[in-house]
């Protein structure tokens, strides 16, 4: 249970953190995709450090 709840606060914080990302900028998506595949990485490795 706690593997999932910690799961999903990790996919909705990326989420929120290109969201925001985009709002805070207002740049073009493509223009901040460094930092959305920076941000996708990271939730990555830590996704597997909880498996």
């Amino acid at each position: 249970m706690i593997d999932f709840l910690q799961g999903a606060s990790l996919f909705v914080g990326s989420l929120l953190a290109v969201v925001l990302t985009q709002k805070i900028l207002r740049r073009s998506f493509w223009s901040l995709l460094p930092q959305h595949l920076a941000i996708l990485g990271l939730t990555v490795g830590f996704c597997q450090l909880i498996v």
